[in-house]
């Protein structure tokens, strides 16, 4: 959404308020302002899309082993969760959301990470997303991206038409998905049945809860 400079005539003891107020949320001036003469028009901005999609995803996390992390863009939103594997290692949901969608109708990219100095499980990591990005590709054409040090990349897509909480929700379940599949495949490691127990986890929520891609 293109922005331009406008001059306005404000009481100073607004403008003192105005800033308070932008303060304690995080937001500029011009940000807080924006949104509530957006409010006032009922003109839905990109930044209030943004923030009514993470709300919904930190709701359905909200008491659950997740923790949610403050992010220094209004654009990002992150997660952490603990892996079942060894020392309780966290993997992070980080979010980033486009303030609106490219040319392929992708309206943002979720990047999963895990700060590790093992080898080893950098190497677990890397079989996993390798494994997902497979699976990806045959049930939807649309894989991520398995990066070095065993992260992933993932572009998101609505299937179809939807609204801001539907997205939040789609988006939580895909989240919610490779959690529980992570830890699946880290349940039995180097055993053959790690593969066909996450391409089981990943049918059913093909099937069930799917709304992104």
């Amino acid at each position: 959404m293109k922005k331009s400079v406008y001059s306005l005539v404000l009481s100073d003891a607004v403008v003192s308020a105005i800033d308070r107020a932008a303060y304690s949320q995080g937001l500029s001036r011009s940000a807080l302002i924006n949104s509530v003469l957006a409010d006032y028009v009922s003109y839905v901005t990109p930044e209030k899309r943004m923030q009514d999609i993470f709300r919904t995803i930190e709701e359905l996390f909200g008491d659950t082993a997740y923790r949610c992390v403050p992010q220094p863009s209004e654009s990002m939103f992150s997660l952490r969760a603990p892996l079942a594997y060894k020392y309780n290692p966290t993997i992070r949901y980080c979010l980033e959301l486009f303030r609106g969608s490219d040319p392929e109708g992708n309206i943002g990219v979720l990047r999963i990470s895990l700060r590790t100095q093992s080898t080893a499980l950098q190497s677990h990591l890397e079989t996993f997303f390798s494994l997902w990005a497979k699976l990806e590709q045959y049930y939807t054409s649309r894989p991520g991206k398995p990066l070095t040090g065993g992260r992933y990349e993932k572009a998101i897509r609505p299937a179809h038409k939807m609204s801001d909480d539907e997205l939040g929700r789609g988006i939580a379940a895909y989240i919610e998905t490779v959690e529980e599949n992570l830890n699946r495949f880290f349940s039995c490691l180097g055993e053959t049945e790690a593969v066909r127990a996450v391409e089981e986890g990943y049918r059913k929520y093909r099937s069930e809860k799917a709304t992104v891609e």
